[in-house]
């Protein structure tokens, strides 16, 4: 089995590391940063979208939005105001391996100084809905569960959170982005103030069940990009065609597969990963699904073709677009080009008119009872 950490964040190289085992999950006392194993010569490889979004709100501003800011990340009271911090990262390299063994946040504090007696205040870390730019403390994303409350570390300089279950979660429903809050766990007094740095980070660690794989850069020997990228609708004999725009071609189902054929140039376990959207292949990112085929085994060379559902959520009725890669147990190539398709489903069945040549149906009224 091979393990990896990957250190996932904003605009930075994510740093592969192969480890002779998979290490168990963080537990309570293990959240510290400096207990996170390192390999001798790690390769690194560059982030594929591994973006970092955030913002934050303030009660005295509460029509205003900070989105992607560059400023301090305040969460709590201050003059006379009270903030919180949301951040949007995510797990997308995680999809890679086979197991993830452990994802960490990490956001290190700008003052007070973690390691003053007492501490810092403690800070309450919310699972929440998506930000956008139009976040504001009058538009704030629904909570989805309250995590941990928690302090930062002396060790660190930084709030750590194991948050291993919430990312499972997150995976396999097909997502792979996650978005947490920070507020502090005391809102009404300036004494729960923190001052957090904006660059907040997840570390994963991962592993993969193959015993071989690549050594060295991940970067080389990369799987093929896909040839015949395709989707499928449920029930038809061959793919629909690659259209945009004008040329968009239209289902009238709500599933389908997407399919298409790879090969490894060293020989590897491969597989195909969709992502797809609602809207145009303009449309923002925020709302992007992926979907994973099984893998398979591929000789040096050996091509391989994939046909697999996109997940068990059905498409309802609008603009879709769609684009397919391939992946190995490292690292994956290029996206094949976006792909739109309309959903236009049948009309449920209305009620059946009347033949007119049929005589008109008389009710019959019981005759009154002396």
């Amino acid at each position: 089995m091979k393990a990896r950490l990957l250190a996932v964040v904003a605009s930075v190289a994510l740093t592969v590391s192969a480890f002779p085992v998979a290490h168990a999950l963080f537990g309570p006392e293990e959240q510290d940063a400096s207990e996170t194993p390192t390999a001798a010569a790690p390769a690194a490889r560059k982030a594929n979208g591994n973006k970092l979004v955030w913002t934050r709100v303030s009660s005295k501003q509460p029509k205003k939005a900070f989105y992607n800011k560059k400023t301090a990340a305040p969460v709590g009271k201050t003059a006379g105001s009270v903030n919180r911090a949301y951040f949007r990262m995510t797990l997308e390299d995680a999809v890679y391996e086979d197991h993830l063994d452990s994802v960490k946040l990490v956001v290190p504090v700008t003052k007070p100084n973690p390691c003053r007696k007492g501490g810092t205040p403690k800070v309450n870390v919310h699972l929440t809905g998506g930000i956008s730019k139009k976040t504001t403390w009058k538009n704030q994303p629904k909570t989805v569960k309250k995590l941990a409350t928690v302090k930062a570390t002396c060790s660190s300089k930084s709030l750590e959170l194991n948050i291993t279950k919430v990312a499972a979660g997150i995976l396999n429903k097909g997502n792979y982005t996650v978005t947490l809050r920070l507020s502090a766990a005391n809102e009404k007094s300036a004494k729960g103030f923190v001052n957090f740095s904006n660059k907040a980070r997840l570390v994963i660690r991962a592993s993969s069940d193959d015993a071989g794989g690549v050594g060295g850069d991940p970067g080389a020997n990369l799987p093929t990009p896909v040839e015949g990228a395709s989707f499928t609708p449920a029930g038809a004999a061959a793919p629909i065609a690659c259209g945009a725009g004008a040329t968009r071609p239209v289902i009238a189902v709500a599933t389908g597969t997407f399919g298409g054929t790879t090969a490894d140039p060293d020989g590897s376990f491969i597989g195909l990963r969709a992502q797809w959207k609602p809207g145009a292949a303009a449309a923002a990112d925020a709302n992007l699904k992926v979907a994973l085929s099984g893998m398979q085994y591929s000789e040096p060379n050996e091509k391989r073709t994939f046909a697999f559902a996109a997940g068990d959520a059905a498409f309802a009725e609008g603009i879709y677009s769609w684009r397919v890669q391939a992946r190995d147990d490292v690292a994956a190539s290029a996206w094949s080009g976006w792909c739109e398709f309309e959903v236009d489903l049948p009309a449920a069945p209305g009620p059946v008119d009347p033949d007119p040549a049929d005589p008109p149906v008389v009710p019959v009224v019981p005759a009154a009872r002396s």
